[in-house]
């Protein structure tokens, strides 16, 4: 592996790059943005040596320890403006005190890149599982504040931070005055900084929660987990299933792409046998797999083969059978995501029975219904939004007293019929959310005051967040579309 470095102090407040970088593989530049000026780089790039090398003028040390080359400015902020490196394979690189710093790797390979009180800056890395840390750093806005970033194919990991350069300073000189006629104020929380970053393809990490800086990050193909921070975010997840996830206190977010669980397969469950089945069982249990749905103590009977009559020949509406809860035990309905509609319930042999509906996530309730039925006739319930997105739906019975209709049987049994369904296809790529601190009923309060805004849905939460979803109807949104820590 070879590494080539250089420096230099020229530049203008438009300049946004430095002689060398790779402007081609970097997301847009800034408006108005200007080409360097020809004293960008007035020292190499060239191969910094072994050991210890003091470099530029002894402005600049450069050494290795272990993986890493080390490139610390000596003097005061500014006293070296600019750093470009190349590599012509994977590295692992570390600059502290630059204010402009660009970096450009090749090969495909796992690579490290660390930039340390850095105002602006550029970083092309090659395909590999690649890490990038910038703990950004301003004294004032008239110069250029951004940071690109294209880490290319491979599971790479993003950090943003900010950097205390007034702390810094108590141990590194550097930080301790301004060189080279910069003024201002130090300025880390990252309220003037931009950066953007194009992720590339691999399950990528973009975090910058430690920070105000604007970001505006294109995931790439892939599952990636995309984190907001204090400053405005805007967040394209591109293809995969990727996660978006903003916390107390975080700026106003936007997603362009949030695909959720808008899309699905509607579908009546008569409980009926299934195509190609003859001579069906007079009653039997639900296997998987039937309507493409997981089944859990629901069973299908047909009440015309059997000699006592009872709630269940009332409670037929299509067909010849019903669904029921054997054993007169809570039955479960599930899939990956599915909502519920609604359908027709009937006591078999109480009046008065209580029946419980409820909807759940990861085995947590999320929504519940009780309603009373007879044996006389079936009752057809419709289901609210609550019992949307979700990944099971659980069915429970209590109570009643024997029908004086129906003496030939006994137990807390609803017929079921003509359950209305929505199932949400696996295989599709779907995002999530996940606002930290939010409870579940939280979370269920943003919904319901979610606003639509054109096309867009609209979401707060916590002490003023905002998150924007480009081209999303709020009645799409449910409880499924959220992570709840």
């Amino acid at each position: 592996m070879t590494i080539r470095v250089g420096f230099g102090n020229g530049g203008a407040p438009t300049q946004w790059y430095l002689p060398g970088t790779n402007t081609a593989a970097l997301p847009a530049g800034p408006p108005g943005g200007t080409p360097p000026t020809a004293d960008a780089l007035t020292e190499g790039p060239e191969e910094p040596g072994e050991g210890v090398v003091p470099l530029f003028g002894g402005l600049v040390e450069a050494w290795r320890f272990g993986d890493f080359a080390y490139f610390d400015v000596t003097g005061g902020w500014n006293s070296v403006k600019n750093a470009y490196v190349e590599a012509s394979a994977p590295a692992s690189l570390w600059f502290n005190g630059f204010v402009h710093v660009d970096v450009r790797i090749s090969g495909e390979g796992d690579s490290s890149v660390v930039l340390i009180g850095a105002k602006r800056g550029h970083i092309v890395t090659g395909s590999g599982d690649d890490t990038i840390l910038i703990a950004h750093l301003s004294n004032e806005g008239s110069w250029n504040n951004e940071f690109r970033i294209a880490s290319g194919a491979g599971n790479d990991v993003v950090l943003v931070s900010t950097f205390d350069a007034e702390a810094e300073a108590l141990w590194d000189p550097t930080y301790a005055s301004f060189a080279g006629g910069a003024r201002g104020v130090w300025n880390g929380t990252g309220d003037t900084t931009t950066v953007r970053a194009s992720l590339g393809s691999g399950n990528d990490v973009f975090a910058g929660a430690a920070s105000r800086a604007t970001m505006i990050v294109d995931g790439g193909s892939g599952d990636d987990w995309l984190r907001g921070g204090m400053g405005t975010a805007i967040f394209t997840g591109g293809e995969g299933a990727d996660t978006f996830v903003f916390g107390e206190g975080g700026g106003p977010g936007t997603i362009t792409d949030f695909s959720g669980y808008a899309e699905g397969r509607a579908v009546v469950v008569g409980f009926e046998p299934p195509d190609g089945v003859a001579n069906p069982p007079r009653s039997v249990l639900l296997n998987d797999g039937y309507f493409g749905l997981f089944w859990d103590n629901m069973g299908s009977l047909d009440p015309s083969r059997f000699d006592v009559r009872s709630g269940y020949d009332v409670g037929v509406i299509s067909g010849s059978r019903v669904g029921f809860n054997s054993g007169a035990q809570p039955a479960t309905v599930g899939a990956a995501r599915l909502d519920l509609s609604s359908g027709w319930f009937t006591s078999a042999w109480n009046d008065g029975l209580l029946v419980t509906v409820e909807g759940l996530i990861d085995g947590e309730v999320v929504a519940r219904t009780s309603f009373v039925t007879t044996t006389a006739s079936a009752l057809r319930v419709e289901f609210g939004a609550e019992f949307r997105s979700l990944d099971a739906v659980r069915f429970s019975t209590s109570g009643g007293t024997p029908s004086p209709i129906y003496p030939g049987g006994s137990g807390q049994h609803v017929a079921i019929d003509d359950l209305s369904l929505v199932i949400h296809d696996a295989t599709r790529d779907n995002d999530r959310l996940s606002l930290l601190g939010l409870t579940l009923a939280e979370i269920e309060e943003v919904l319901a005051a979610a606003v639509q805004d054109g096309a867009d849905t609209v979401l707060s939460y916590g002490a003023g967040g905002t998150l924007r979803l480009s081209g999303v109807a709020k009645e799409s949104l449910g409880l499924g579309d959220f992570i709840v820590a």
